[in-house]
């Protein structure tokens, strides 16, 4: 067993709004008979021999319907009412104004669902307010489309799938959160994937918005199956609501590598596991934007695309989290030091850790 002692206080960032997990030892999230260190805002490589292989108490239970108790689950149904209930409207009356509706609040509610699906799991609200999520949506958002747009129009590709949106829109949808980070703002591993999910959030709600409008006025033939008439409006209004998701998967995969690996060595460096997985990032986004045959290859993306970002955010799970969340949401490629050094340092124990 592992003893008690304060590590002293966590250390408050700009931008966070509560104390973040105290920094300690715990049983190593990925097992074995060791503990790891948690520096206050991330699993370190520092990891030291422990007696017996000690797991993380878990107060986690499978309920195979328990989704439906959860509010990500709620704000979900309300927007497939919406979604479906919009399209329908339009069917009948014509408007493109109600698609126009139909596709910002239903987008609205899948990003607002993801984000807090992952917020839950990761505890976010820890580290970041709501309020500057929002304002990074907005202003990351409106930026990251405008840059894509503008770039997308100077090369000739106005709204339209090609190999050239994935580097495009993936740098674009960071250049917010980006600017962030260089002025010392929302560093801590979870706080920068909390921007970066918000300024993709954003991004995908502007896309889905315009779509409709681009179409009537002739700047965007659609992608596969969208248009103003026949089942055009599904994918307008139902469809395309739902694959917005995918900007929050593909740039919360690069952030949730990028942040980490920036915290870990102090600053901004364009280490090989960063670059490697923004041009994966860009590779899926490139690829579901341009192939269409056979059509479950979108489908097969976008499962790739979500365990993609998973494997990379579940190693942000801190210590308190642990012990409620599925194990697939538990650190599992976190790496250690080639040598170890014996620490003096007392083994904490919380809620939790075991």
């Amino acid at each position: 067993m592992v003893t008690e002692v304060s590590r002293g206080d966590a250390t408050h960032q700009r931008g966070a709004t509560s104390i973040a997990e105290p920094e300690g030892w715990y049983p190593d999230p990925v097992g074995g008979a060791a503990h790891r260190f948690w520096d206050g805002e991330a699993w370190t490589r520092r990891v030291e021999p422990a007696g017996a292989a000690e797991e993380p108490a878990t107060h986690w239970k499978r309920h195979p319907f328990s989704f439906f108790s959860h509010r990500w689950c709620h704000i979900l149904a309300a927007g497939v009412v919406i979604g479906v209930g919009g399209t329908i409207a339009y069917g009948r009356v014509h408007n493109l104004a109600v698609i126009t509706v139909t596709a910002f609040l239903f987008t609205c509610a899948t990003t607002a669902s993801f984000g807090i699906f992952i917020a839950g799991r990761l505890r976010l609200g820890e580290v970041v307010d709501r309020s500057p999520i929002f304002v990074v949506a907005i202003v990351g958002g409106i930026t990251g489309f405008a840059i894509a747009y503008g770039v997308e129009q100077l090369a000739g590709y106005v709204m339209t799938e090609t190999y050239v949106t994935g580097p495009i829109e993936e740098t674009a949808k960071l250049v917010v959160p980006l600017a962030l980070f260089a002025t010392g703002r929302y560093r801590d591993p979870r706080a920068g994937l909390a921007i970066a999910l918000a300024s993709a959030a954003g991004f995908g709600i502007l896309e889905a918005t315009s779509r409709p409008i681009f179409i009537d006025l002739g700047l965007s033939s659609g992608g596969p199956g969208e248009g103003l008439s026949g089942a055009g409006p599904w994918f307008l209004g139902v469809v395309r609501p739902l694959v917005e998701l995918t900007h929050m998967m593909l740039t919360g995969f690069i952030a949730a590598v990028a942040w980490r690996a920036w915290h870990l060595r102090g600053g901004f460096h364009l280490t090989w596991p960063v670059i490697g997985t923004a041009l994966a990032a860009m590779a899926l986004h490139s690829g579901f934007d341009s192939l269409q045959d056979p059509p479950g290859i979108y489908l097969v993306l976008i499962v790739v695309m979500y365990f993609a970002f998973k494997e990379s955010a579940r190693q942000l799970t801190p210590p308190e989290a642990l012990h409620e969340v599925p194990p697939g949401w538990r650190p599992r490629w976190l790496h250690q030091d080639a040598e170890q050094t014996p620490s003096t340092a007392v083994l904490a124990r919380g809620t939790g850790t075991g």
